[in-house]
């Protein structure tokens, strides 16, 4: 504003007083400018489904399908449901939701529909629990290479992923690789909380 300071809404004249006015703008020169520049963004909505922390236990047999435990930290804005992809050739054991057994279903495309609590508040977390079997891609011969898949959320928000594994104790690992970074279990709290 050339030739005029910024004010307080509050401070206007009672006849231009409005609850929606968020800028006001005083001047007492004669000759004064004021240049308005608009920006739109596009609405952002709410997230209706949260996953703030999912921990995945998996335990690797030196042959067979391997087993994994997922906990996942919830916070729902009235969504009915969890949709989640799993490991090809995931056979599930268990689910609970809260405290109590959940049945999930099968949705599109091969994945599963875990259903949520209800009535709860906006920022009430609870924890949605999965056990279940899957297939494990093994390859080499001197150097045993295995290949593991985490369950996927789809369409959610998620905050924080660890995950354990844990393999025979006559075998060593080398490397950890895919889209997931190892972290050494000494420093991190990510791994502490697993």
């Amino acid at each position: 504003v050339e030739g005029g300071e910024e004010i307080d809404a509050r401070e206007l004249p009672p006849g231009l007083r409005d609850p929606d006015n968020f800028l006001a703008f005083r001047s007492y020169a004669p000759k004064h400018e004021l240049s308005v520049q608009v920006t739109k963004h596009d609405y952002e909505p709410v997230a209706d489904l949260v996953v703030s922390h999912m921990h995945l236990d998996t335990i690797v047999p030196v042959e067979g399908r391997a087993t994994t435990e997922a906990f996942l930290g919830v916070r729902t804005n009235n969504r009915q449901h969890l949709e989640l992809r799993l490991p090809p050739g995931a056979s599930i054991r268990a689910v609970r939701v809260g405290e109590k057994s959940a049945s999930p279903r099968v949705g599109t495309n091969g994945t599963v529909k875990v259903p949520l609590l209800s009535n709860m508040r906006k920022d009430q977390a609870f924890l949605v629990a999965l056990y279940f079997d899957h297939d494990v891609e093994r390859s080499g011969a001197a150097f045993e290479d295995v290949r593991l898949v985490t369950p996927e959320p789809i369409d959610v928000n998620s905050d924080l992923l660890t995950w354990r594994v844990i393999v025979p104790a006559d075998r060593q690992y080398t490397s950890f690789g895919g889209s997931v970074e190892q972290v050494d279990r000494y420093r991190s709290w990510a791994a502490r909380a697993g």
